[in-house]
């Protein structure tokens, strides 16, 4: 996991890394979140609820490294930055077009199925606080900061 604060070239890292035909990448799964971004304008990045933002934050990461989303965070793979990874972009094309929910419920398991399938889950967040990591490196033991 790739965890970043403003213009440190933490991008440009995660492409290199996700050359890589082992890895599964996730570019800002948390961008999705309006709270982020209204909280951060309004008053800055220091005072974000971390309590509810942290524990929800934690649980939307924890999904992808886990290729597990329960039915809170699957409003994470409506994220528009998915359209932007070989490993996700194939789930935001098709959550983007008008289909059924059976169609939905195929390009689902086809996505979770890529995440499986896959050595290494490499997610690269800037909205995400350091000291939040300990929780996740607890549950995922293997997790590189």
């Amino acid at each position: 996991m790739l965890v970043s604060f403003g213009r440190s070239g933490s991008s440009f890292t995660s492409d290199i890394i996700a050359h890589h035909p082992d890895v599964f990448y996730t570019f800002e799964p948390l961008s999705f979140m309006p709270e982020w971004r209204l909280i951060e304008e309004k008053f800055g990045p220091n005072h974000l609820n971390m309590s509810y933002l942290g524990n929800f934050s934690k649980r939307v990461i924890g999904s992808y490294l886990s290729c597990s989303f329960d039915q809170d965070t699957l409003v994470a793979l409506t994220n528009h930055h998915n359209r932007m990874t070989n490993s996700t972009k194939k789930l935001a094309e098709c959550l983007s077009t008008q289909r059924s929910s059976i169609v939905y419920i195929k390009c689902y398991l086809q996505f979770i199925e890529k995440c499986q399938s896959h050595r290494m889950t490499f997610v690269k967040t800037i909205r995400f606080h350091v000291k939040s990591a300990h929780d996740l490196m607890v549950r995922f033991p293997k997790l590189k900061l």
